[in-house]
């Protein structure tokens, strides 16, 4: 978040500066900061020389002592910048990030805040008038932690793809970064981490694990990185389950399989074409008519569509392969295979 205030005059008094600043940031503690100055366009290369000797430096070396941190060249955890030509003042303080996984233990909780899909969050019949589908999420129980226990004004969650609302995310977790925006304090001791796991983990919904601070680059790379997933369904069937039409299911075999964007969420993807191989681990008969299967799965393939075949749009499919139309009755994340 960019913080902008004004100053009226229009001077070159480093201690006028310093008590504008220090009074922003006093209750932040920063070990590192960016200064930039955006002199008058008024004047002259030789001028700016002269006000970056006589200025900008008394001034970059008073904000190390009064802030006790050191300039950097680059993006500090505060980037400071006075703009003589609109005389304003910006601040931007850096956020930092909480990586960890969460398991998911109930089916009627959302990954992220789950708005309505018709009003967008106005409220509408469709949701009662609250704009939402969902009361909370694993993100909202998480972020009421945060707030409480580290001080911070706004959060954002990021995670390593998410799964449907009503799917368990069971064995190693889902990986996840939160983003703590304008934190006071840059540094969370392992002890706090601990005790922030504790507190979560006393909601019988989710639990957390491998709490530990990370890098901005690590959310790019949970959200762009792809693992196979092991996935156990609890499909039902129109038809009589026999032993013969499950001796069609090949395990342990690779199946290459061709998914058009699945008619349920067709209105928030693009409509393609995805190619994605999974392979079947095991299939155990439930009742004359149920089966679970365990499937492990590429990135990105719909494994409720794989099931049914969403009218022939996933091809081949379970429904097609066993000769009887199937659902997925229960879906559950086994595990996530990382490096």
């Amino acid at each position: 978040m960019i913080t902008t205030f004004e100053y009226k005059e229009n001077n070159y008094d480093v201690v006028f500066f310093i008590e504008l600043i220090i009074k922003k940031l006093k209750n932040y503690k920063v070990n590192t900061f960016n200064l930039g100055v955006s002199y008058p366009n008024s004047i002259d290369e030789d001028q700016k020389l002269i006000l970056k000797k006589d200025f900008q430096f008394p001034l970059t070396k008073k904000l190390e002592e009064k802030l006790n941190a050191k300039r950097r060249d680059e993006f500090g955890d505060v980037d400071i910048v006075i703009d003589y030509n609109y005389h304003k003042i910006t601040y931007h303080i850096h956020p930092i990030f909480l990586y960890g996984t969460y398991n998911k233990y109930s089916r009627d909780l959302p990954q992220t805040k789950h708005y309505c899909f018709k009003c967008k969050g106005r409220g509408c019949i469709n949701c009662n008038h609250t704009g939402r589908l969902s009361p909370t999420s694993v993100e909202e129980k998480l972020q009421e932690v945060i707030f409480k226990e580290l001080n911070i004004k706004e959060i954002a969650f990021h995670g390593a793809g998410r799964e449907d609302k009503d799917v368990l995310m069971l064995g190693n977790g889902r990986e996840f970064i939160v983003e703590l925006k304008e934190p006071f304090k840059r540094e969370v001791e392992k002890e706090k981490l601990k005790v922030l796991e504790e507190i979560i983990n006393k909601d019988k919904d989710i639990k957390v694990s491998n709490l530990r601070l990370a890098e901005v680059s690590e959310v790019k790379k949970i959200k762009e990185t792809n693992h196979f997933k092991l996935y156990k369904a609890t499909v039902v069937c129109e038809g009589k389950i026999t032993k013969e039409r499950l001796s069609k299911i090949k395990l342990n075999k690779e199946i290459q399989i061709l998914q058009k964007t699945p008619t349920r969420v067709k209105k928030r993807r693009a409509n393609l074409i995805r190619e994605r191989l999974c392979e079947i681990l095991n299939i155990e008969p439930l009742t004359e008519n149920s089966f679970s299967i365990e499937i492990k799965a590429e990135a990105g393939l719909y494994i409720k569509e794989f099931i049914s075949g969403d009218k022939n749009l996933t091809k081949p499919n379970i429904s097609e392969i066993i000769g009887t139309s199937c659902g997925c009755e229960k879906l559950d994340v086994i595990w996530i295979y990382r490096e």
